[in-house]
């Protein structure tokens, strides 16, 4: 088991994004927020500016998976930019994070396979079970009830 999460020791979670202002993203935080007790830090950078190449955005978020314990990958997103997607599910796999997908809210649509392959675990719009999942795939924390 790893080090527990506490305010001194924040996880460190990255959420999939494309530099664009996006409902799902910010929803994954307010979840977040609503949860006593779980610490963490944003390794996502979506406000910085759009970097210019496709070379120079894989370049960013390699850095931002990188520095992250987690990453989410929203599958809303899929539709939109699947190859930057993937580009973050297969890194994130190659740097040996956890890679875990909020399926898609609100609706019931299928999580394409080429997430549902590379992902962890698939998970609702519920924050008790994001944060279970982010505390036991980042620090190997078993959480009860």
């Amino acid at each position: 088991m790893g080090t527990p999460i506490s305010e001194a020791n924040p996880l460190r979670l990255f959420v999939s994004h494309d530099w664009s202002d996006d409902h799902d993203y910010h929803r994954v935080f307010e979840f977040l927020e609503s949860r006593d007790h779980f610490h963490y830090r944003n390794c996502s950078r979506p406000q910085d500016p759009r970097p210019p190449t496709a070379e120079a955005r894989r370049e960013a978020l390699r850095a931002q998976i990188a520095a992250a314990e987690v990453v989410v990958l929203l599958a809303a997103h899929h539709a939109r930019n699947a190859e930057a997607l993937e580009f973050m599910s297969v890194f994130a796999q190659a740097a040996r994070k956890p890679v875990l997908v909020l399926r898609h809210f609100g609706v019931a649509l299928p999580v394409p396979a080429t997430l549902q392959e590379g992902a962890n675990s698939l998970l609702d719009w519920d924050g008790r079970a994001m944060v279970d999942a982010f505390r036991r795939y980042a620090r190997g924390e078993e959480t009860s009830g």
